[in-house]
């Protein structure tokens, strides 16, 4: 019987929780008074909180895939099934969100990746890398390279 209160009251958090979350998220991608980059710099962020309830859901009612957890790559293959099935036109909605609106919103999370990219290379040191591509190159041309 305690167990069982403890897991009720473990439920009862975490869908307090969920709501306050949900609600986060619709003020932040609501908020018109801050750019479109800036209401979804915070993709990586909230999917992880995400992806941390699902697992916390499925430890306290010990039933496992109940949640999906997400990644970049499902959310951009979202997007991009939207802005095929309304063809790209601000007339139709799939989901709440627009051909033009999906478009803009993969192109706005691809600019975001790319610039982590190129920060992160542009910080690594990669001149070991260098040489070791400049070796083989030089090494025996008759001969197909892989790497």
């Amino acid at each position: 019987m305690n167990n069982s209160l403890k897991t009720t009251k473990e439920i009862k958090v975490l869908l307090s929780q969920l709501r306050a979350f949900c609600n986060t998220i619709n003020e932040i991608l609501n908020n018109s008074s801050s750019s479109e980059n800036g209401r979804y710099a915070c993709y990586k962020d909230m999917a992880s909180i995400y992806n941390d309830f699902a697992k916390r859901v499925e430890e306290v009612t010990n039933v496992s895939s109940m949640f999906y957890t997400f990644n970049i790559e499902d959310v951009l293959n979202h997007l991009r099934e939207i802005k095929e099935l309304t063809r790209g036109s601000a007339d139709y909605t799939f989901s709440g969100i627009n051909g033009v609106q999906a478009g803009e919103l993969d192109k706005t999370i691809c600019i975001s990746i790319f610039n982590i990219i190129k920060e992160a290379t542009e910080r690594a040191n990669v001149q070991q890398l260098r040489r070791f591509f400049a070796w083989y190159e030089a090494a025996n041309r008759s001969f197909l390279k892989e790497v």
